[in-house]
């Protein structure tokens, strides 16, 4: 598959602009959800209109490409929902401890997802509650004097590091709305 898409620029057009691409959707919590099914990962999630689909290639240091990263975005009223799939021979449980998941986040995700990646690692508290199976962060950052909140959940399967979350500023961030996409992810891993 080749990469599909600019997310990064999208992503960084509508924070930049304060959201204007979210304006799109007044109330997300008011009408049906799209819901997703990724063949190739299992990965089922629902969204409040049609997200924009990416798939990366990824090269990893001194090796041959061996991994794929699929992002799902979806802009709502000042914020945006993600959900991402990372499949490559080389994740393991061990992807979920604290440090691991951290280097994981900033060096792949966040490269291909942010406009600015250095903005987001500035002022930057990252908080990880990690059990065997399931691992919870909660990140917050300073872009443009404001404080962006981000709440999101990863697990690892089958070689695969699925991950979702909800990105706004805290001052609009809308726990509702975490919950309700937090709960329309399902994994089914075919393999």
């Amino acid at each position: 598959m080749k990469t599909r898409g600019i997310v990064s620029l999208v992503l960084g057009m509508s924070f930049y602009l304060g959201g204007v691409m979210a304006q799109q959707v007044t109330d997300p919590l008011s009408h049906p959800w799209v819901k997703i099914a990724d063949p190739v990962t299992g990965l089922e999630a629902s969204f409040p209109q049609s997200p924009i689909e990416m798939t990366y290639d990824l090269p990893f240091t001194n090796t041959p490409p061996t991994g794929q990263l699929h992002l799902y975005s979806s802009p709502v009223p000042h914020g945006v929902l993600v959900s991402g799939i990372l499949v490559s021979s080389t994740v393991t449980a061990d992807w979920l401890q604290e440090k691991n998941f951290k280097n994981f986040f900033n060096s792949i995700v966040v490269p291909r997802l942010f406009y600015y990646p250095k903005v987001f690692k500035q002022n930057q508290s990252f908080q990880v509650q990690s059990n065997k199976d399931l691992l919870t962060f909660d990140v917050t950052y300073q872009d443009h004097q404001t404080t962006k909140q981000m709440n999101g959940k990863a697990l690892v399967k089958n070689h695969m590091i699925y991950f979702a979350f909800y990105l706004a500023s805290q001052q609009t961030f809308d726990p509702q709305l975490l919950d309700y996409f937090m709960q329309s992810i399902h994994v089914n891993p075919s393999k």
